[in-house]
């Protein structure tokens, strides 16, 4: 059985980095499961609950692989899918690209997204977020805020496929 989770995730390079640097290699491995289970556990978005964008995913790749245990080198574009849609990829800015992607996946069920990302982000997100008068997408800085918040949705999954 397949969960039904509140809100989609995207990360930006400065969200996956930060958690990387609070929690170090071994508990972030643990994350990496964590959200491959969310995502093969998605009723909604089967394998692409937690996403980003496919340039994101290259910065993640080149500074974060060698980080990674060896034997989890497959598990980044497992956890963390990366997403090809031309317009979108077009644009130079990070965050205004993950922006419009939280626009674009928040326009499906269930229609709430979650922007991880790091502190010298936040600015320009809220910006966005004032701008076009978003108010179901959230952004979320804090590590331990994104381990609980991943935490909540492998216990989701994990309750209903016990089930």
């Amino acid at each position: 059985m397949k969960a039904i989770l509140p809100y989609r995730v995207i990360f930006d390079f400065g969200g996956i980095k930060s958690l990387y640097a609070k929690y170090g290699k071994d508990a972030f491995s643990i994350i990496l499961y964590r959200l491959i289970f969310i995502n093969d556990n998605s009723l909604q978005h089967k394998r692409n609950h937690i996403i980003t964008s496919n340039k994101s995913f290259g910065f993640i790749k080149e500074n974060l692989l060698e980080k990674v245990e060896p034997q989890h080198y497959s598990w980044l574009s497992a956890a963390i899918r990366p997403q090809q849609d031309e317009k979108l990829e077009s644009i130079a800015s990070e965050q205004k690209r993950i922006w419009e992607y939280a626009i674009l996946v928040s326009s499906d069920s269930p229609h709430q997204t979650i922007i991880f990302t790091d502190e010298a982000n936040k600015a320009s997100y809220e910006g966005y977020k004032l701008a076009d008068k978003k108010d179901n997408i959230l952004i979320i800085t804090d590590e331990s805020s994104m381990k609980e918040r991943i935490d909540a949705f492998f216990n989701i999954c994990r309750e209903f496929k016990q089930n």
